[in-house]
Parts: structure tokens; C-alpha cells; sequence
């Protein structure tokens, strides 16, 4: 058996940091450990102690974690079954304007 540097607590702390933000890099994941733990770990040993857990940084989730509260969940199930003002039943897609991620100014 190879000698392991990040085991119990430590080996714990980056699965939960993992799981809680799975896009982030090694370097924020050292900030993160040295943090919670006082000690830094060289990239090299966090890469080997995902890999024992099973963890990779191939795929991430996009999905936000307020996406499944039950308040955003009947929010867009009134979105796709309600007409308007409630919802987008029965608007034609030619009359939709969409301004998602874009800011409007209006200056007199």
C-alpha cells in the first residue's frame, strides 16, 4: 500500500469542498484545506487523493443549487403551463423578447 499525506479529516474536508464546488481548481482547493486544516498540499497530492476518492475535474454540475427549492421549482413549472402574466402559455415565439444577461440603460 502506497503511504497516503491527506487521510481522515483532511481527506473528508476535500470531498465536501469537491462536492460543494465541483469546477474548482488544486490552488483553491489548498487555499480551502489550509484554511480549514493549517497545512498546504502540493497539487501532486490533492490529484492523488481525488483519484483514491473517485473524483475528477472533468465534469462539473451547472446547475445552481437553488434550481431545486420547491419555490423555483413552481416557478418554472408556472412558466411553461400558465398563460401570461404567470406564464408563456399561448404567447407566440415571434412576440417574445428575450434580455437574459444583458442590461438595458435608458438616459435622457
Amino acid at each position: 500500500a502506497r503511504a497516503t499525506v491527506l487521510r481522515r479529516n483532511h481527506l473528508f474536508l476535500l470531498a465536501y469542498y469537491r462536492m460543494l464546488y465541483p469546477k474548482t481548481t488544486a490552488a483553491e482547493m489548498n487555499v480551502w484545506l489550509y484554511g480549514a486544516t493549517g497545512r498546504f498540499y502540493g497539487p501532486d497530492q490533492i490529484s492523488r487523493a481525488e483519484d483514491r476518492l473517485g473524483l475528477s475535474r472533468k465534469r462539473g454540475s451547472t446547475t445552481a443549487r437553488q434550481a431545486n427549492h420547491p419555490r423555483n421549482l413552481q416557478i418554472r413549472y408556472n412558466y411553461w403551463t400558465l398563460p401570461y402574466p404567470y406564464g408563456m402559455v399561448g404567447i407566440r415565439r415571434d412576440d417574445i423578447i428575450d434580455i437574459d444577461e444583458c442590461g438595458v440603460f435608458v438616459e435622457s
